[in-house]
């Protein structure tokens, strides 16, 4: 292919620049890494900070399996109300964990524990709360 105008090159040399960034942007999780969340998991689904650190190292490992981990320990510790005030302090200060959690508020966990979320939120008018019942409409299981 042959650019014939100047413009044209700019174009192609943006393009270029921006697939580049887009490329560096967007970690890339190696079978290694992958196996290390996976491993790590369960230790860092007793608590929100440590999930919310598990985040932060494998966030570009988050699919199949792993996905689902993540689904079943945001749901666990969602129901472990104590764990609350931990939760507010960590996703006041991190708004893409508290997407990312609210969007693991899905199917991949057991329908006896969604609905019982869904239970124990009903009666809650904190912020975090509507978030929480919001994810679990979407999600349409309970």
């Amino acid at each position: 292919m042959r650019l014939r105008t100047a413009r044209g090159k700019q174009w192609l040399v943006v393009i270029l620049a921006m697939a580049g960034l887009s490329a560096q942007a967007q970690p890339s999780c190696s079978g290694e890494l992958y196996r290390q969340a996976e491993s790590a998991l369960p230790a860092a689904s007793i608590s929100w900070p440590a999930l919310h650190r598990h985040w932060h190292q494998y966030a570009a490992c988050d699919d199949g399996a792993l996905a689902e981990g993540y689904s079943e320990a945001v749901v666990q510790l969602l129901l472990d109300r104590p764990q609350w005030p931990a939760l507010n302090r960590i996703t006041t200060q991190d708004a893409r964990f508290r997407r990312w959690l609210l969007g693991h508020v899905d199917e991949s966990a057991s329908t006896a524990d969604l609905q019982q979320l869904q239970a124990q939120t009903a009666t809650c008018s904190s912020a975090l709360c509507h978030a929480v019942q919001q994810a679990l409409a979407r999600s349409a299981t309970p």
